[in-house]
């Protein structure tokens, strides 16, 4: 729709729609200006809240949201539905990554969960998985995040085994990404997986970018993180989350927001 309101066609005449697959949508190609993005209520759901995406905007009635494009793409603007809260079998717990079962189900997925890794959360992993296979990925995971030595360093690197495990999760929900593995081992998969389920951050949006309140997608919660450490994205290597500058040394500011994202991840994991 237009700023007004009213349908945007395309060459033939036709209002411009975009069908959902697995919950996401895609308008490409649209020249610069401002839209209104509306939502047709899917069946069999409650509607929920509208969330604003990078590029902000208005929500300017009830499953409509309104954007200004320019030169840069907007992504993230969901329609969120009720039901979608984490429920049982949308995650796995960090010790069952650690596992022989969790070494199994990364091993199946092979260079495919590298790519997608490497691809979508640069900033953390770097190049950390280029080349690698699901083998690898478990010897990361158990050596350098699950078995650190001292109580001290796990303390420090329990939310990393958090985020991954997180990370994780959102790629064997997903039948566009994991398939069915998942299923064999008590995930439940979906077009959308977690990606789409909807928490409230509390009092921690700092740890995200957002103010307290605020509900964010398990997607966004994930994105944001990548986006706040190792800012540089040098992609050498792999950054503690919420390393900001990816140099290293956690100051008392980064721990902090390491502290908050860290009560938010618990509670998903919790309830999945």
């Amino acid at each position: 729709l237009d700023e007004f309101g009213s349908p945007v066609l395309d060459n033939l005449g036709d209002p411009i729609t975009a069908e959902t697959e697995g919950g996401f949508y895609l308008f490409e190609d649209l020249p610069a200006g401002t839209y209104q993005i509306r939502e047709n209520q899917p069946s069999g759901l409650n509607d929920g809240p509208e969330i604003l995406g990078t590029l902000g905007g208005a929500i300017v009635a009830n499953d409509v949201m309104q954007v200004t494009l320019a030169t840069t793409d907007a992504h993230d603007y969901f329609f969120a539905e009720i039901g979608q809260q984490v429920a049982d079998g949308d995650t796995a717990s960090v010790s069952f990554w650690n596992s022989q079962n969790g070494r199994n189900l990364l091993i199946a997925a092979g260079t495919d969960l590298t790519e997608w890794l490497t691809t979508n959360f640069s900033n953390v992993f770097g190049d950390l998985f280029d080349g690698a296979d699901g083998n690898m990925v478990h010897q990361f995971f158990q050596h350098q995040l699950f078995r650190q030595r001292g109580i001290l360093s796990r303390i420090v690197n329990h939310v990393d085994t958090q985020y991954m495990a997180l990370v994780l999760a959102n790629y064997f929900t997903r039948s566009d990404l994991g398939g069915d593995l998942g299923a064999a081992y008590g995930f439940g998969v979906t077009d959308t997986g977690i990606a789409t389920k909807v928490v409230n951050v509390g009092i921690c949006g700092a740890a995200f970018g957002v103010a307290n309140g605020t509900n964010l997608t398990i997607w966004q919660l994930l994105q944001a993180t990548n986006s706040m450490t190792d800012v540089p994205d040098n992609q050498t290597g792999y950054a503690h989350i919420y390393d900001v500058n990816g140099n290293g040394q956690l100051s008392l500011s980064e721990l902090l927001l390491r502290t908050q994202a860290q009560l938010v991840f618990s509670l998903i994991l919790l309830q999945g």
